[in-house]
């Protein structure tokens, strides 16, 4: 017998209770700083900033977080940070195309 191998596709909610996808646009609503405290005030700055932007699902981890990633050019390079939202911090925009 062949065992099936295909990973199932990860799933989460948004806000309001609608199902999120890899490759799905959302808006960033909310984002709960304790675990930027340890960046230094401009990353922090960076990353607050992010608030109320719309960026597409990179992936979703197996404990329901959706990934997004904002990344912008500096000194020296391009930088990213990447967010793992909950659900009550995104809200899914359904005009957007995946």
């Amino acid at each position: 017998m062949k065992e099936n191998t295909t990973k199932k596709e990860n799933t989460t909610k948004d806000n309001n209770g609608n199902i999120v996808r890899k490759g799905d646009f959302v808006r960033v609503i909310a984002f709960h700083f304790k675990d930027i405290s340890k960046l230094d005030n401009d990353e922090q700055r960076k990353i607050k900033a992010m608030i109320g932007r719309e960026f597409k699902i990179d992936e979703i981890d197996d404990y329901g977080s959706a990934w997004v990633t904002k990344s912008w050019r500096a000194k020296g390079g391009t930088y990213a940070h990447s967010l793992a939202l909950s659900p009550n911090e995104m809200e899914k925009l359904e005009n957007k195309e995946s």
